[in-house]
This record gives structure tokens, sequence and C-alpha cells, in this order.
């Protein structure tokens, strides 16, 4: 699929709602398909570790898919022959109404048998199947155990959280397991007042404390119940059914506001709607978010570096801007882009389709200062470049950008940083080029947002192939468009200065806000792009006509020099449509006359029509570069580099020969020999 356009195309709500259920309809096809035997066979095989399974059926289904209770036998490091009638015993150990019952039979025979590391896999697939070939609500899954089983389920219920409604311990010792993953998942805790072994009834009380303290510090988490049965000992004689029936009054909600989310012992890559990169996960990592209408609150994080937020409009509304903040710093500002492709991933992911994701937005947080889980006088951590380009950046803000973070900056700068020196085309780039078209997060007025993740895994497909910088530019333009479902209309389009995120929102756009897609997109892979344009072409009449119509295009940099480019147009470089009415541009004529982009300080303005009094983004005066276009030819030894500059500006760079420039002007040519010593001369072009 990672190959096929539709999968990187946005979606709308409607869309994504349309496209999920034909994923779920599919995946549940698969599934009946590929498992029914497994599932017919009462056993779940991964690898050496085989489940046997036992089912039980009480009275009719409900509506919404049979509530499933997924009951755990006691045992343990035992003989077979033990375990297999304590499996026998649980399965009709319980009264139930309405309900499928499983009691699996554990793989192995050890003490820890039901939160070995191969368990959690094991539950997966069965919850899976369950609700594919046993018509399971997946939103109904119960987990209880007894004695061993209640071992299990300390372990297993704060790490799978998200898979059940509920949970109900009984008789069991927690083992060092860690109730912080409960937070949205109510507990029950039954266990004989007088079990003293292993100080199962002591460590139940405790734990009872422990969800008791953090219930009231949020109030909205850790709802439970806990009862030592005055008299009974480790066989309650079924006093603990009240947690059965406890436990089936709750639905699962696959998507609370809030996530605790610690890793113990067996760690995972996904819990609800966050993920960390596979294999990533470590041991006591541990999470708490909040979603918060459009701001996500990253409250603390130990032990994570990269935190993946997969959303949709249950959280957030995704065609409006989501906050992502750590620490009051702000770490993405954007929208969430609505994909197929996104949607595939999580399904792939979790195989659960109330757990599938619309898109997904991943934070930098190894360059985050958190004061709630580091020492004060720890430095913060910062990758030199990114630091450098941080300081770059602020340096050149615009007044409209005064209030953007450090962290919305260090995020985009790491991303734009992420693959530089792997880009074929990176050393043609010479960095002061890098940093003015590269670096930056907008070009124009448009919203900021962070589109850097959000267009770089399309933005790389389509450039595998590339070679140069140009070859890259030619690529994305080619393809770009479609990729993101974004085509032009002069009518249909929100505004002309539209961000990435607000044209995927239309799928219209000007050719400004065309060109600010082309940009960006050629800055997400290393090309540097610039944004080019005449506030007024010249009439046939003379440049005393007015009213001739603007137009707004794209310069990149192929390697050596500036070509120009028109944002979705099917050309290549400098063979535009617009190419012979550009050489009638008059540089004295501010109205008449080519601007580019730039970032650096400059006594030019670019002419931004739809806000005429804003003289906000610094422009070059590119003019003589479409109106007396020159072929140059510079000598110089084979072996060194040659650097030329118009009044100052980098205009072209490389080997010595051919270069692209502008005539009747003067350039300064710096030549740099093998041995770094340079020779500067100065070169006129007729």
């Amino acid at each position: 699929m990672t190959d096929q356009a539709f999968a990187y195309a946005p979606l709308n709500s409607d869309e994504a709602k349309q496209t999920r259920e034909l994923l779920c309809a599919d995946h549940l096809a698969n599934l009946r398909r590929d498992r029914k035997d497994e599932w017919a066979s009462r056993s779940i095989t991964i690898g050496s570790n085989v489940m046997r399974l036992k089912i039980r059926t009480e009275g009719n289904k409900p509506p919404g898919g049979w509530p499933l209770f997924i009951s755990l036998h006691g045992g343990g490091s035992a003989p077979a022959a033990v375990n297999d009638q304590q499996w026998d015993n649980q399965i009709r150990l319980y009264n139930y109404k309405d309900s499928k019952i499983i009691a699996p039979r554990a793989p192995t025979d050890a003490w820890n048998m039901w939160h070995e590391a191969h368990m959690d896999a094991l539950f997966d697939r069965l919850i899976e199947e369950a609700v594919a070939l046993d018509d399971v609500n997946p939103n109904r899954v119960y987990l209880q155990g007894y004695s061993a089983g209640g071992d299990g389920v300390y372990q297993l219920a704060p790490r799978m959280a998200d898979r059940f409604a509920a949970a109900a311990m009984m008789a069991g010792h927690p083992n060092n397991a860690n109730p912080l993953g409960l937070r949205n998942l109510p507990f029950s805790i039954d266990v004989g007042a007088l079990d003293s072994a292993f100080d199962r009834n002591k460590v139940a009380g405790e734990w009872g404390e422990k969800l008791d303290a953090l219930h009231a510090a949020d109030a909205d988490g850790y709802i439970h119940r806990v009862t030592l049965h005055a008299g009974q000992a480790h066989w309650m004689n079924l006093t603990d059914q009240a947690a059965v029936d406890w436990i089936q009054k709750f639905t699962r909600n696959a998507v609370p506001k809030r996530i605790v989310w610690k890793q113990n012992q067996v760690t995972h890559n996904d819990f609800y709607w966050l993920g960390v990169p596979p294999g990533t996960g470590v041991n006591n990592a541990e999470l708490d978010v909040q979603c918060n209408g459009q701001t996500i609150d990253i409250l603390k994080a130990t032990n994570v570096k990269k935190l993946i937020l997969r959303l949709d409009d249950r959280l957030v509304n995704c065609d409006q801007l989501v906050v992502v903040k750590m620490d009051g710093r702000e770490l993405f500002r954007g929208t969430v882009v609505r994909t197929i492709l996104a949607q595939q991933a999580s399904l792939d992911d979790r195989g659960d389709r109330d757990l599938i994701f619309d898109g997904s937005i991943t934070n930098d947080l190894s360059s985050v200062k958190n004061p709630a889980t580091m020492p004060s006088t720890q430095p913060a951590a910062g990758n030199p470049q990114v630091l450098r380009a941080v300081a770059y950046l602020k340096s050149h803000l615009q007044d409209r950008d005064r209030m953007l973070s450090d962290g919305f900056l260090e995020a985009h700068a790491a991303a734009i940083l992420a693959d530089r020196e792997s880009q074929p085309w990176h050393k043609t780039v010479p960095d002061e080029i890098f940093d003015e078209y590269v670096l930056p997060f907008a070009t124009l007025d448009e919203s900021r947002e962070a589109w850097v993740d959000r267009l770089k895994p399309i933005t790389t497909n389509l450039t595998t192939n590339a070679k140069t910088c140009g070859e890259a530019a030619e690529m994305l333009n080619a393809g770009i468009f479609d990729r993101l479902a974004v085509h032009y209309n002069a009518t249909k389009r929100l505004r002309p200065d539209q961000s990435v995120g607000e044209s995927t929102s239309s799928g219209f756009a000007s050719c400004t806000g065309l060109s600010i897609i082309l940009v960006n997109a050629c800055r997400s892979v290393g090309v540097p792009a610039r944004i080019v344009g005449v506030e007024d072409w010249v009439s046939p009449k003379g440049p005393t006509y007015q009213g001739n119509g603007n137009h707004t295009w794209v310069e990149v940099w192929d390697g050596r020099q500036w070509r120009f480019i028109g944002a979705s147009e099917k050309s290549q470089l400098d063979q535009t449509w617009f190419a012979d009415r550009a050489k009638t541009a008059l540089e004295q004529m501010p109205s008449h006359a080519i601007f580019a982009t730039c970032l650096t300080d400059s006594t030019d303005h670019f002419p931004m029509v739809w806000s005429m009094d804003d003289h906000s983004v610094p422009a070059v005066n590119v003019t003589k570069y479409y109106t007396d276009r020159k072929v140059v030819h510079v000598d110089a030894p084979a072996d060194s580099q040659i650097m030329i500059r118009d009044q100052g500006r980098l205009v072209a760079a490389g080997a010595p020969g051919d270069f692209i420039l502008a005539g009747k002007k003067d350039y300064s040519v710096e030549v740099i020999a093998e041995d770094g010593k340079t020779r500067v001369v100065t070169q006129h072009v007729n």
C-alpha cells in the first residue's frame, strides 16, 4: 500500500469514516478466512507457545455483540495435571448473564505462567479472533483470574489496559506489578482477609491504598473496588462473584482524554492512542498525556525519546490547528492529516477497529527538559546542529513569529536536519543556501504549522530515484499535488496564502498556495526552494497599463544555481508557460518586477497582493535573471570549486563550467582550490 498514491492522499472527515469501515471489513474478512481453522481448533499458537481454550456461552447475544470474560485459572509451578484440573474448574466457576466465557490453558506450567513475555501477543490474538469469528464486542472484553490467574491480572491489566473494559483480580499477588496503567481501566481486587500466604491480603490492602490515592489526585481515573472478604482464606467460597457482577457494568473507552502509560517488565509499542517507535520502549518508561480540546499536554515523560500521537476526530478536530506542549513549550502546531496509510498502519499494529487512527504526530522529546522528571541540575539535552539551526531561525523571526516556542523551532529544525547527510544532493547545497532556503518553517504570511512530518513520508517516497536537487524538485512537482489531492482553483480555495494543511483540507489552492506546498515539499527533503512572484504582468500595451494579473511560482537550487518551475505544472525546470511573459518584466518598476523571497535582510519586499500593506517578507529583485538570462562559462582548475555572488548573495556554486546568470552585472567569483586557498575575482557579464 505504501507504493500507492491513494494511501497518502488527505481525507476529509466523512472520507476517513468510509475508508476506516472498508479497512475494518477487509480485515475481518481476512481473519475469518485465515484464522477459521485455528479458532475452530480451540487453540492459539504463536511460535512455540500454544494456548488451548475452553469456551462457554450463557444466555442471548446482546445487540452490540457478546461480552467476553477471559478467565485465568490458578495453579502455577505444578505438574501439568494440576494446572489442567484448575483450568477445567475455571470455566465453570462463576455465573454470567448473556456472555461468552473463555478459560485459556496457560502455555507453560511456571509460577508466572500468565505474565510471561509471550502472553501479551497471545491475548491480543485471542481477542482479535473472538471479535472476528465469535462476534465478540471489542469494547466489552473483561479480564479476570484466580490465584496464579490473579497474579496474571495484576500484571496484564495495567500493561494491556487498552484492550479491556474492566478487570477483576481474585486471590493473587502483584509480583512487582505497577498500577499506574490502570488510569482508564476499572479494577477490582478480591482477596480473603485470612489469605496470608505471600502476604496476599496485606498487599491487596496496600494496592487499595495506592488506588485510593491515585483516584483522589485524578477524580476521573483509577475507578476501583477492593474487598478483603472477612473470614475467608485463599478460597473465598465464591463471595468474589460480586467482582464479576461489578466489572460487567463497564464498557471500554478506547480513546480516553488522558492516558498514563507505565512500561513494566514487558514493553509495548502502543497504548491507547500513544505510541513509541518499534523497539524503543524500555522498562520503567512513563508517560502522562492529556488532550484538552485542541491542545495535547505531555505532563510527564520519563525514558521516552520519541512519542507518537495517533489521532482522529474522536480526540481533536483534525481540520483545525492542534498544539502539542511539554514543559510549557510547543512541540507541534498544525493540523492532522487523515490518510489511509495511517489507518492501515494502526490497524496492522493493533488489529482493533476502535484503535484505528486517521493520522499521527511524532514528537522528539529528547531535547525537552521536563522538571517533573529531570533533576534541576541536569542541563537541557540538545543536538548542537539543531541548536545552531534554532539560533539562526530565531535571529530572523518576523514579528508574527515571536510567539513561536523554542520547542516548535527545535522540533522543526530536528525534522529538517534528520537525514540531511544521507541525501545524495547534500554536498551540492552550500550551508548558507541550506540555512536560508531549507531551514525556514514558513515562506510568506501563511499560517505557521509543523509540516515536515506531514510531508516527508510522501516526499521521500517520491524522490527515491533522484540524484540531484533539480531531479528531486521535478519529481516532487509531478507527484506531490496528486498525493495531497490539491489542485488549482482561483475561486474555491479559501484564500491565496494557504498553508499546506489549509490547502489539503480544502483540496484547492491558488498559484501561491500551490507554490507554498512545493517549496515546503522541496525543503522537507533538503532541496533549497523559494517563492518568486510578480505583482502585475506588463501589458502588451505597455507598462502604464495595470491589472494584467499577478503570478507566483517557485525557484529551486539545482545543485549549481537557481532554476524556475511552475507549481503543479507538468514541465521541466525553466520550461513554463510564463517564461516568455517573464522576459517583459521591468526591474526598475516594483509593480512589474520579479521578486524572490529570502530570509536575511533586504531593502526589497515580496509583493503579497492579498495584503499589499504587509512589507514584512524580505525579497530580492531577480528580474534580470528572467529578462537577460545568460549561460556563462567560468574557467578554473578542474579540482577547484566556484562560488559566484551577486551583491554579496550566493547565486551559483559548483565545479568550473557553465552557470546560468543575469546579464549586465558584475559578479564576485570565489575560486576555492583543493588546498582551501581562495582567490576572488570580479567577472562582468554583458
